[in-house]
């Protein structure tokens, strides 16, 4: 989600690390080589990573699909995998390069990659049975888009293998600017113009207006666990402790990084929270 660079986190002076997630952009192969990952669109090899497509194509985009059923905000979120497969199609290693930003959902997805082990075709280039690094991009939509995909893929109405190949590549393919979505309400667009709204709320000091929009912005999208954060700051601001603790909690169980530390600073003392 593209949203300012304004974090409630640093004016509360909970940590100094910013929520936005920075990915490294080296990559140690098993050969103890290094690879640069050109942000977005790099592809390791492309040959074999369109022979693996082609062989697998049905594979990964149920992963797509099984991750896309996960608990994180999908607006304009792209995840990027890095795996290894060897000549038996065993999965020998995978790193999320980006994620969710959620450390349990983002474990959920490793697990995913991990449970394809043996299940893939193996990379075959020139007769030869390949020993690949792959790079894979999954881009995520509106929840309305995501189901309108899913349907379309259910009943043949998709290229699986465009879909995958357009994405590796970061083209541009954006569902968002389909004509039937027009007159849709978007969530995600709905979303950003509450949250920002109660950043510059909080910011000026309006608490009240703050947690109006911080409101409205998960009543567009549930899962911007951004905004319940600084809900819960907000209500820290209001002496509300226990509403607070709430939001807190919340981001916590899904392995919200900064929530846990907001647990520790506030919620400790339960008779405050009360």
């Amino acid at each position: 989600m593209n949203k300012q660079l304004l974090i409630l986190i640093a004016l509360v002076g909970i940590c100094s690390t910013a929520i936005a997630q920075k990915h490294s952009t080296k990559v140690l192969l098993p050969d103890s080589t290094t690879v640069e990952i050109t942000d977005p669109a790099f592809t390791y090899k492309d040959t074999l990573v369109h022979i693996f497509f082609i062989e697998n194509k049905t594979a990964i985009w149920n992963l797509r699909t099984k991750i896309s059923h996960l608990n994180f905000d999908h607006c304009n979120r792209s995840l990027r995998i890095l795996f290894y497969l060897d000549t038996a199609g065993q999965v020998t290693g995978q790193q999320l390069l980006q994620g969710t930003g959620l450390i349990s959902v983002d474990s959920t997805i490793l697990s995913y990659i991990s449970d394809l082990s043996g299940k893939l075709k193996p990379v075959e280039f020139e007769g030869q049975k390949m020993q690949p690094a792959l790079y894979i991009r999954f881009p995520f939509y509106s929840q309305m888009i995501e189901k309108d995909l899913e349907q379309r893929n259910l009943a043949g109405q998709i290229n699986i293998l465009f879909m995958l190949l357009d994405y590796s590549r970061s083209r541009n393919y954006n569902p968002n600017n389909f004509i039937r979505f027009k007159k849709e309400v978007n969530e995600c667009t709905d979303d950003i113009y509450f949250y920002e709204a109660g950043v510059k709320s909080y910011a000026e000091g309006d608490y009240k207006m703050a947690v109006y929009n911080f409101n409205q912005a998960l009543r567009s999208n549930g899962r911007d666990y951004d905004a319940l954060f600084n809900l819960g700051l907000t209500y820290v601001k209001q002496d509300k402790l226990k509403k607070a603790c709430e939001c807190f909690q919340s981001g916590n169980e899904v392995g919200y990084p900064e929530s846990k530390l907001a647990i520790e600073k506030y919620c400790k003392d339960a008779e405050a929270i009360k």
